[in-house]
């Protein structure tokens, strides 16, 4: 029985396949174009040798899923999102959903698994300092101290690891895997650190240039922008950080065909409607703060406007 792992393309989903790849649970890990958070038909048929697949840190559609369902044995999915809940039935789809601060963290749980850097690094990609509240704190801490790392460090390491992102870079993605898969976690132990810490820098240029052109009316930041590269989540994380407000981002240049939407609020409750989404046939997900979905044109502005009521904008 072969068994493969779709996972997200950030440290969370990466390092949750390499611990089940550490453990024997999964034999290869797939990793899919940073922003897809559907699975092109070409992705199924190059995973199709293997009997299972395991999904990560990762909600496809429904019609996905269904696809899925019907060429391999079994479906596995993992996640800590709440809408994991609310997916569709298949007979032989596994899943396990929980309200943990990680995947990788639910994994070392349900499968009752040693705490592991890896583990931590999915934790604070996902956390951040949050991850000082855990009751695993203590024993994350000294495991830290035994690879001379803090959390400012690990901050950094998590930066250059998910550098890849940004501009898009699928050799480097997986390459994190065999990094992770070795415990190379210094930066002369990564011999692509040049062009990964140019990525960062690039990506930062161009968050800071549309965070310039930011107007903040005090009750709501609304702002639209193009880019060919996936900075949606790094611009994002850098707003919910500066401001208090709700905040709703639009990136109509990253895909060709499609518009990303992302939104942030701290007293909306965006459940309800990212399950309608879903039901509609959309790639959405999130929690009750935050949303994120990918639309087309036609669907955008009736969208748009609802993520705008429910954000309180």
């Amino acid at each position: 029985m072969s068994r493969i792992a779709y996972v997200h393309w950030d440290l969370d989903g990466i390092a949750s396949g390499v611990e089940l790849l550490k453990h024997g649970i999964i034999d290869s890990i797939f990793i899919p174009y940073p922003g897809y958070y559907w699975i092109e038909e070409e992705w199924i048929d190059a995973m199709l040798s293997y009997n299972e697949v395991y999904i990560l840190d990762m909600i496809p559609r429904e019609r996905d899923l269904e696809i899925l369902s019907n060429s391999f044995d079994k479906i596995h999915l993992h996640d800590h999102s709440p809408i994991c809940k609310y997916i569709g039935r298949y007979p032989n789809l596994e899943t396990i959903c929980r309200d943990y601060p990680s995947t990788t963290y639910l994994i070392m749980k349900e499968y009752g698994l040693e705490p592991s850097l890896n583990i931590i690094l999915g934790l604070f990609n996902d956390v951040r300092d949050g991850i000082k509240s855990l009751g695993e704190w203590a024993i994350f801490k000294n495991i830290l101290s035994k690879y001379d790392l803090d959390l400012d460090s690990l901050g950094k390491l998590c930066s250059i690891l998910n550098s890849p992102i940004y501009y898009p870079d699928l050799n480097l993605l997986y390459e994190n895997i065999y990094l992770l898969s070795r415990e190379l976690f210094k930066l002369n132990e990564i011999n692509s650190i040049d062009k990964r810490l140019r990525y960062i820098n690039l990506a930062s240029n161009l968050v800071n240039k549309i965070i310039s052109s930011t107007t903040y009316s005090g009750k709501c930041i609304y702002l639209e922008f193009e880019s060919r590269h996936y900075i949606l989540p790094l611009l994002i994380g850098r707003l919910i950080r500066e401001y208090m407000s709700p905040l709703i981002l639009v990136d109509k240049g990253y895909f060709s065909r499609y518009i990303q939407i992302a939104a942030y609020s701290r007293e909306g409750n965006y459940i309800d409607y990212i399950v309608k989404l879903r039901s509609l046939g959309y790639s959405a997900g999130g929690d009750a703060n935050f949303i994120g979905a990918i639309v087309d044109e036609t669907g955008f502005n009736s969208i748009i406007n609802e993520v705008k009521y429910i954000s309180g904008c």
